[in-house]
Protein backbone atom coordinates (compact mmCIF):
# COMPACT_ATOMS: atom_id res chain seq x y z
CA UNK A 1 0.00 0.00 0.00
CA UNK A 2 2.97 2.32 0.73
CA UNK A 3 4.28 1.96 -2.49
CA UNK A 4 0.86 3.08 -4.43
CA UNK A 5 1.12 5.96 -2.70
CA UNK A 6 4.73 6.63 -3.29
CA UNK A 7 3.80 6.02 -6.96
CA UNK A 8 0.65 8.29 -6.99
CA UNK A 9 2.92 11.34 -5.10
CA UNK A 10 5.47 10.85 -7.60
CA UNK A 11 3.16 11.07 -10.71
CA UNK A 12 1.27 14.14 -9.15
CA UNK A 13 4.94 16.05 -8.57
CA UNK A 14 6.25 15.21 -11.93
CA UNK A 15 2.77 15.68 -13.36
CA UNK A 16 3.18 19.54 -12.08
CA UNK A 17 7.08 19.98 -13.61
CA UNK A 18 6.58 18.27 -16.90
CA UNK A 19 4.17 19.27 -19.59
CA UNK A 20 2.96 16.54 -22.07
CA UNK A 21 4.65 16.71 -25.43
CA UNK A 22 2.76 15.48 -28.85
CA UNK A 23 5.49 13.66 -30.63
CA UNK A 24 6.09 14.09 -34.74
CA UNK A 25 4.02 11.57 -36.88
CA UNK A 26 7.59 10.98 -38.69
CA UNK A 27 9.04 9.74 -35.54
CA UNK A 28 6.23 7.96 -34.39
CA UNK A 29 6.35 6.10 -38.00
CA UNK A 30 9.67 5.17 -37.72
CA UNK A 31 9.58 4.15 -34.35
CA UNK A 32 6.59 1.75 -35.14
CA UNK A 33 8.46 0.13 -38.32
CA UNK A 34 11.67 -0.19 -36.40
CA UNK A 35 10.06 -1.72 -33.65
CA UNK A 36 7.98 -4.20 -35.89
CA UNK A 37 11.65 -5.28 -37.88
CA UNK A 38 13.57 -8.41 -35.84
CA UNK A 39 16.86 -7.00 -34.33
CA UNK A 40 19.94 -8.31 -35.82
CA UNK A 41 22.14 -9.75 -33.50
CA UNK A 42 25.90 -10.16 -34.11
CA UNK A 43 27.74 -12.28 -31.94
CA UNK A 44 31.52 -11.45 -32.26
CA UNK A 45 34.12 -13.60 -31.54
CA UNK A 46 37.65 -12.50 -30.13
CA UNK A 47 40.21 -13.32 -32.60
CA UNK A 48 43.38 -15.01 -30.46
CA UNK A 49 45.59 -14.70 -33.36
CA UNK A 50 46.35 -10.62 -32.04
CA UNK A 51 46.96 -12.33 -28.79
CA UNK A 52 49.18 -15.49 -29.96
CA UNK A 53 51.45 -12.87 -32.03
CA UNK A 54 52.11 -10.82 -29.07
CA UNK A 55 52.47 -13.65 -26.72
CA UNK A 56 55.32 -14.86 -29.54
CA UNK A 57 56.94 -11.44 -29.97
CA UNK A 58 57.35 -11.16 -26.33
CA UNK A 59 59.38 -14.57 -26.03
CA UNK A 60 61.26 -14.03 -28.87
CA UNK A 61 62.59 -10.59 -28.24
CA UNK A 62 62.95 -12.21 -24.30
CA UNK A 63 65.27 -14.77 -25.45
CA UNK A 64 66.49 -12.66 -28.34
CA UNK A 65 67.63 -10.15 -25.39
CA UNK A 66 68.95 -13.38 -23.18
CA UNK A 67 71.39 -14.38 -26.04
CA UNK A 68 72.68 -10.86 -26.83
CA UNK A 69 73.43 -10.54 -22.68
CA UNK A 70 75.21 -14.12 -22.52
CA UNK A 71 76.94 -13.39 -26.03
CA UNK A 72 78.59 -10.14 -24.28
CA UNK A 73 78.80 -11.52 -21.14
CA UNK A 74 81.33 -14.17 -22.59
CA UNK A 75 82.86 -11.63 -24.60
CA UNK A 76 83.86 -9.59 -21.39
CA UNK A 77 85.08 -12.79 -19.81
CA UNK A 78 87.67 -14.02 -22.84
CA UNK A 79 88.78 -10.14 -22.61
CA UNK A 80 89.58 -9.88 -18.81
Amino acid sequence: MKENQDTVGLEQRLGSLLSPVTPQKDFVNALQENLKKKAQVVIEKPNYLYIVLLILSGLFFGIFIYWLFTIFRKMFRKGV
